[in-house]
């Protein structure tokens, strides 16, 4: 994208968005034009002003996520969501030979920007079929990475090649995802809302 093109759609936010607007960042991958995000944002914390406000949120897959761009992520508190499949299993499926590099990515969330990787840090799991016998294997790794958000969305295209079988297997792998949850949140309401499942743990005696 040309930064004029970018410049008009932030004009456009500004005038007639509402008085706080989401700019959020997406793609292809987002960060391979990290030059222009950098701009986009010192442009909108000069020209949102008069009751105006923009808070900023960016979809990537992490692999150029390095130190530099996190910081500067954090220091302008932008929503992350960070779309990736899990254990080694899963991402080589999807996106080989870059397991490591996330994993060393979420490590150093944890370790270096522990409120930030809390707060403004979503994981986000897209459930195909190829993968879909990993899913709770990879929620039990992000939380073993400290992941507090982790969203879990299906894909249900034409393309997506769903089937009886697979459809069936999904219910063995949510009720471990339900009960590493009840056993892993049980300190945290929030989670618990999130997941929907307050009232069915007080059926369970929860």
């Amino acid at each position: 994208m040309r930064w004029e093109t970018l410049r008009a759609a932030l004009d456009l936010a500004r005038k007639y968005g509402q008085r706080e607007t989401k700019i959020l960042f997406s793609g292809g991958e987002p960060l391979l034009e990290f030059a222009l995000i950098r701009k986009a944002v010192a442009y909108t914390k000069r020209t949102f002003r008069r009751g105006k406000r923009a808070t900023f949120a960016l979809i990537t897959n992490g692999t150029l996520l390095t130190e530099d761009k996190v910081a500067f992520l954090e220091k302008h508190s932008f929503e992350i969501q960070l779309s990736c499949d899990g254990v080694r299993a899963a991402q080589d499926l999807r996106a080989k030979g870059t397991f490591r590099s996330l994993d060393s990515l979420l490590g150093r969330l944890k370790r270096f920007h522990p409120d930030f990787y809390k707060d403004n840090v979503q994981i986000s799991m897209t459930l195909v079929p190829q993968t879909a016998r990993y899913i709770a294997d990879s929620f039990e790794y992000f939380l073993r990475k400290g992941a507090h958000r982790i969203a879990i969305g299906p894909s249900i295209t034409n393309h997506s090649r769903w089937n009886p079988s697979r459809i069936a297997g999904l219910e063995r792998q949510f009720t471990r995802i339900y009960k590493m949850s009840l056993a892993h949140f049980a300190q945290r309401p929030a989670c618990w809302r999130a997941w929907g499942i307050r009232e069915e743990s007080r059926k369970d005696g929860h």
